[in-house]
């Protein structure tokens, strides 16, 4: 009963306000697939009343439209949610060590959490490399010829994931 009388004197209960007002990312960090769009999230501490956009910036050694695109430009909380995504669909990513970094912008009347930015590497596409071995060989009815395909990721064989 004490704690709660000092707690309303001292006006310590802010805490909870600030939580409910703030704005962060889900995740510090997401992993986006070479061949698959990936969600990226924030939350707000409460559900909102109207519809609330959160202006956020973008950089990181990726390109936007080269190596990756954006479903928006904002993030677009809904009334009655507290929750928002953005799609990143990966492109012709080949080169390693690319990543994306999102950064949220304030908005009046709420705060940035500690998650105000994220980053998200994006896992680069296998290339393949191709040789042949050369036998020499009379033809006669028939031959095989075999080819090695090998990742330039993974450095291991090559197994199409389709026909």
């Amino acid at each position: 009963m004490l704690m709660g009388v000092i707690s309303g004197l001292c006006g310590c209960d802010s805490d909870d306000d600030n939580r409910a007002r703030s704005i962060e990312f889900m995740r510090p960090i997401y992993f986006l697939d070479s061949d698959l769009p990936g969600e990226i999230n924030i939350v707000v501490g409460n559900k909102v009343d109207s519809e609330l956009r959160i202006p956020f910036s973008v950089s990181g050694t990726a390109v936007l439209d080269d190596d990756y695109t954006l479903s928006a430009n904002e993030f677009v909380v809904p009334a009655g949610s507290n929750e928002a995504s953005i799609t990143i669909t990966p492109l012709n990513n080949h080169e390693a060590d690319r990543e994306i970094k999102l950064e949220l912008h304030s908005v009046a009347g709420y705060s940035l959490g500690a998650r105000k930015s994220t980053i998200i590497p994006i896992t680069p596409k296998e290339v393949l490399v191709w040789s042949f071995t050369a036998n020499k060989s009379t033809l006669v009815s028939e031959s095989q010829i075999t080819v090695e395909l090998l990742g330039t990721q993974s450095l291991r064989n090559f197994r199409a994931s389709v026909d």
